[in-house]
């Protein structure tokens, strides 16, 4: 293989001295730009694994610095940022070094291609003697230049807008980062800056507040609980439904769902996905699917009728009444006609007490209780004889002669 035609580059480094007085942090990285062929002169295309070296002799390479890229290929164009990877660190830039690369495991194309300067390198050389002067110099080449960073746009002092020409990272249309700087320079802070933050762990959408990562929602079942966005939504929650009388049961799949975490929870719920719903008054826990039916005039099973069968409730045991449920009044015992229901016992009309025959059973006149008999003129009852007749008051005094 064989390069042809133009290979671009620039060289941006940042050296100690450097870095003590410059306003801004200049780009570590060597963007390389270039178009490449094959021995036939066919523009090479597709993905390629690209070794590149820097080296400072031209007879016998001596390989300081190397790096592995992925490199894809179109056309013949390519584009690397070298020292991404592996740090220029060991370098210092202080004389003449040329670029080797090699491609898929071949030797090094030739021949090598020497590096040039960009603006920072050319300003790199007054490190070695940094005065006040000297950076007093340096802001002043750099206020004349029209893109001082290199990075494609013009300063807002001379009519571009650029809004930091000493900061190639920031410029329109660049990345807004979470860090209280205007990176796209369109006069606000941070605007959708959460886009740039990383992501932590079962963190679902992330915000940015004051310069800082947040997060604004967490996945299904999990919550931040502590505010620290590095261990993200830290704590395991539950999908609940709220029970509020605490009698096992939820009204339906759409009320009641909360979402309940390890931090504790006042009250009662039954667990998503499989509550017992269907409670038709969830402030009574008397009143719920699993309810008997109670005769009180209310839907105590929640099925959407009341009272049904709830005559079980007003059932007394005695078999000469008919037990009705009335609702609200509550339950109803209505004696059959011709029969008496006194103390839990039936009686036909007629019927003696059994203790006392001065009464019986007379329906319609009382059908709960005993009727006093009427004995006839001249006689009364007696509570074992019954009506028998009157003493005589002459036979007494006669007696008592």
């Amino acid at each position: 293989m064989n390069l042809r035609t133009t290979i671009f580059f620039s060289v941006l480094l940042v050296f100690g001295a450097w870095a003590t007085y410059a306003a801004c942090e200049v780009p570590s990285a060597i963007t390389f730009q270039g178009f490449l062929t094959d021995p036939g002169g066919n523009p090479v295309t597709g993905s390629h694994s690209a070794v590149f070296t820097l080296n400072d002799t031209l007879e016998l390479p001596s390989h300081l610095w190397s790096e592995t890229h992925q490199v894809s290929f179109a056309d013949g164009y390519f584009t690397v940022r070298l020292g991404e990877i592996n740090p220029f660190s060991p370098l210092n830039f202080d004389h003449q070094y040329w670029l080797g690369i090699s491609l898929d495991g071949g030797p090094e194309l030739a021949p090598y291609i020497p590096l040039t300067s960009s603006p920072y390198a050319i300003r790199s050389k007054y490190v070695d003697h940094l005065t006040t002067e000297n950076v007093i110099q340096f802001y002043q080449a750099a206020a004349s230049m029209p893109d001082a960073d290199g990075d494609g746009y013009t300063k807002a002092s001379l009519g571009g807008d650029d809004c930091n020409d000493m900061n190639p990272n920031i410029h329109p249309g660049a990345v807004e980062l979470c860090n209280g700087i205007d990176e796209d320079c369109d006069g606000i802070i941070d605007d959708g800056a959460g886009a740039s933050c990383p992501f932590p762990p079962n963190a679902a959408e992330l915000g940015c507040l004051n310069g800082n990562c947040i997060i604004t929602q967490c996945n299904l079942g999990w919550q931040d609980q502590n505010g620290n966005f590095q261990d993200g939504c830290e704590s395991q929650c539950y999908w609940v439904y709220v029970d509020a009388d605490c009698d096992g049961w939820v009204p339906g799949p759409t009320q009641g769902l909360d979402s309940v975490c390890h931090s504790g929870y006042e009250g009662c719920y039954t667990f998503w996905p499989n509550p017992n719903f269907g409670d038709c008054a969830d402030t009574d826990p008397g009143i719920n699917p699993g309810s008997p039916e109670l005769c009180d005039g209310r839907d105590n099973n929640c099925d959407g009728v009341t009272d049904e069968g709830a005559s079980w409730e007003c059932e007394d045991g005695i078999p000469c009444t008919n037990d009705i449920c009335m609702g609200v009044e509550g339950c109803v015992h209505q004696v059959q006609p011709g029969h008496c229901a006194i103390n839990g016992n039936c009686y036909l009309d007629g019927d003696p007490n059994p203790v006392n025959v001065c009464e019986v059973c007379n329906s319609e006149l009382n059908p709960i209780d005993w009727t006093e008999i009427e004995c006839p003129p001249g006689t009364h009852c007696d509570r074992e004889l019954g009506c028998i007749p009157d003493k005589s008051t002459t036979n007494l005094e006669k007696k008592g002669d």
